[in-house]
């Protein structure tokens, strides 16, 4: 199903944020050093790595029990993309496993900083223009170039191959929306006009959103089609249904083009968080 195939699914269990940590930044209250931790001792760690260690154990206490969600989608992977009631259930209940919405969005790391690195590119764009947005990240260069040009070097900047299975997604999520770009008409950069900068972002968002419910939950359904046009339909049925949320999420959202800089992030974490929070519902609505 995509390149996200390769990532090699969640067989050693997957791991959520917490509902008690509230952001990236992994802050929790950290526990008393003990004897000869204190800051400012020789030999102890400092502050932030004991933070870091700290909350790394308390997310890895947490599994995630996807076997539903992952049942589910077999069923309807092995109906070649027919049985959308099995779709719904298997949206429905991933939603449900990762601890609700806000921490499925949470689970998009990577692709949640990609996605306010692109979102203020972006907005940059449609308030100053392509060429001006691509100076202000040094890369004058790139002016006037075909759009597929400028995303794909973009992708070095906003989704760094770290080698993670998350950094990977966001990767995967970029490279497919430069895909989308030709066939939704964005083959000059006289195309890239203003109104088209949140269909952009919203590519992005849904194909992101698609590779992390795929190396979840689908990675061992993808054998399961009878042959190779009933795979495609499985993945065409699963991408359109995710784009359906993001499309309705984005209807109501904040103008991305009106955005503030130091707004992005919140947007960005918002969108994540009610496209997961539609696919609940609009999974529950497929399942009746």
């Amino acid at each position: 199903m995509g390149t996200a195939g390769s990532y090699g699914g969640s067989s050693r269990g997957n791991v959520l944020t917490p509902s008690f940590v509230s952001d990236d930044d992994y802050f929790p209250p950290a526990a008393a050093p003990s004897e000869g931790e204190a800051d400012g001792e020789e030999g102890a760690p400092p502050r932030e790595d004991r933070l870091a260690a700290a909350t790394a154990a308390a997310r890895a206490s947490i599994p995630v029990d996807f076997s539903r969600p992952r049942a589910n989608f077999t069923t309807f992977a092995r109906s070649g993309g027919h049985d959308r009631r099995a779709l719904g259930r298997a949206a429905s209940s991933y939603v449900n496993a990762a601890g609700g919405a806000g921490n499925a969005a949470r689970h998009m790391g990577a692709s949640r900083a990609a996605g306010s690195s692109l979102a203020a590119f972006l907005a940059d764009a449609a308030r100053s223009g392509v060429d001006e947005a691509l100076r202000t990240l040094n890369l004058p260069g790139l002016a006037g170039r075909p759009p597929a040009e400028i995303f794909a070097a973009l992708t070095d900047v906003f989704c760094p191959d770290g080698g993670t299975i998350d950094e990977a997604i966001a990767r995967e999520a970029f490279v497919e929306m430069i895909i989308d770009l030709s066939e939704i008409g964005v083959a000059d950069i006289a195309d890239l006009a203003p109104e088209r900068m949140p269909e952009i972002f919203e590519l992005f968002v849904a194909h992101a959103i698609e590779a992390r419910i795929e190396n979840d939950i689908a990675m061992k359904a993808v054998a399961v089609p009878a042959n190779t046009d009933a795979a495609q339909r499985v993945q065409d049925v699963l991408c359109d249904f995710i784009r359906r949320a993001v499309q309705d999420v984005m209807v109501r959202a904040d103008d991305l083009r009106e955005l503030a800089q130091d707004r992005i992030k919140e947007w960005v974490d918002t969108v994540y968080a009610q496209a997961f929070e539609l696919l609940r519902v609009l999974g529950d609505e497929e399942a009746r």
